[in-house]
């Protein structure tokens, strides 16, 4: 949790005189030349105000993997996450809140060799991380790592990944998700103009969650969009329902999974997120620009340290 630790921004930390001594004694350098005093309590400056993480938070990281179950062995595998989304709980307030990571999004992931040894970071998409490992749980865990230093250090506890095969098993098992759509993807169903309420069931779920390149404006922009009005629906569906049924509906897409989680787990979150009220869907503000062969997300640095600091930390008196 230690946004210090973990290097901060000059932009963040502000002025380096301003911040006293650490706690120990020590310094952590961070990006460029400033240093920043380490507190007792783990706070941070942004700005003139000064932060300090909050308590009882409890993170899940969610990942998509475009692919079919019985390709996951393959020995020529090379899938990667197209969808990362972070559930951040604050067990004291009562809320959870998610935030959409765009797999394009340019951060330094940490590349493994067949033995899952760590050879170093290198800058690539976010969605490149879940490639290196020679197994699933290896590879899940990498895409937790480059997001952990991606969010300046910030812990995650758990993470569940499904292929994307088991959306219309998640889908079909409520009956279905309801929605209106906003733009015309008469592309992937005649039924999918612009402005229709539809009801996606089975193969249509999956094809509106998963399409990119031949429908809307082609980016990965225009896919998220749809990924957060499509899960704010499934979820809003789930909540009307209870939270046994989130759970029944894993277990039914268990061979398409793998999660850290035990079973009580997984039961634990779904009774918070299911009684805890939702604050909705986040995303990350930056700029999509063609790299040298495939879209680079930049993200607004500055940006992103205020969302950390608004899901992970609080308002504090200065030391």
């Amino acid at each position: 949790m230690l946004l210090a630790v973990a290097g901060f921004s000059d932009s963040l930390i502000g002025d380096p005189s301003s911040v006293g001594s650490a706690a120990d004694g020590e310094t952590i350098t961070v990006k460029g030349p400033t240093q920043l005093s380490v507190y007792e309590d783990g706070g941070v400056y942004l700005g003139e105000e000064y932060f300090v993480p909050k308590k009882h938070v409890e993170t899940v990281l969610f990942m998509g993997i475009d692919q079919m179950r019985e390709t996951m062995e393959d020995t020529t595998y090379n899938e990667q996450a197209d969808f990362i989304m972070l559930m951040v709980i604050d067990r004291d307030a009562e809320q959870f809140t998610m935030l959409h990571l765009n797999r394009d999004t340019m951060c330094d992931v940490m590349r493994l060799s067949d033995m899952n040894e760590k050879l170093g970071r290198y800058r690539v998409q976010l969605a490149v991380a879940h490639v290196f490992g020679n197994n699933e749980r290896a590879r899940c865990r990498n895409v937790v790592d480059a997001v952990e230093n991606l969010l300046y250090g910030i812990e995650i506890d758990h993470y569940i990944s499904l292929t994307m095969d088991a959306i219309p098993i998640l889908n079909d098992e409520i009956g279905g998700v309801t929605l209106t759509l906003s733009e015309d993807l008469t592309k992937l169903d005649p039924s999918f103009e612009n402005g229709a309420t539809v009801t996606l069931k089975g193969s249509k779920a999956l094809s509106y969650v998963r399409a990119r390149m031949s429908v809307g404006d082609g980016s990965n922009l225009g896919r998220m969009n749809r990924q957060r009005q499509y899960l704010t629906a499934l979820f809003d569906k789930y909540r009307e329902r209870g939270g046994g049924d989130f759970t029944k509906s894993l277990l039914k897409v268990n061979d398409y999974m793998d999660s850290d989680c035990t079973i009580e787990q997984l039961q634990r979150i779904a009774d918070m997120v299911m009684q805890y009220e939702f604050l909705g869907i986040d995303t990350t503000e930056g700029e999509a620009v063609i790299g040298e062969q495939y879209m680079e997300y930049i993200i607004d640095e500055p940006q992103l340290q205020k969302q950390v600091i608004n899901l992970f930390y609080t308002k504090k008196e200065t030391p």
